[in-house]
């Protein structure tokens, strides 16, 4: 099992470039570990750099930590639910 940076997530997300989505779609289909630090990324990239919405944010990446081929820390979807509701945000 590989561990993935987000460029690889985010290739796969975004469905972008044809070649490098082809690239990033059999990595994650060979079996991937997604660190907590990774996932806080690819929210960054995907609401500064592409500005995608919350809840955009929040479909992506809750489909894409279910997959079977995906493993991640057990706090991820929590911090998925907490960012979906906006705790991220307050103060």
């Amino acid at each position: 099992m590989r561990a993935v940076d987000t460029n690889i997530l985010a290739r796969f997300i975004l469905n972008d470039d044809d070649e490098q989505t082809l690239i990033a779609n059999d990595v994650i289909r060979g079996g991937v570990y997604v660190s907590l630090s990774v996932w806080m990324e690819l929210v960054w990239l995907l609401s500064a750099r592409y500005r995608f919405s919350r809840m955009m944010i929040g479909e992506a990446l809750d489909a894409t930590m279910k997959m079977n081929v995906v493993v991640t820390p057990e706090d991820a979807l929590w911090a998925l639910d907490r960012y979906r509701l906006g705790e991220d945000s307050r103060t």
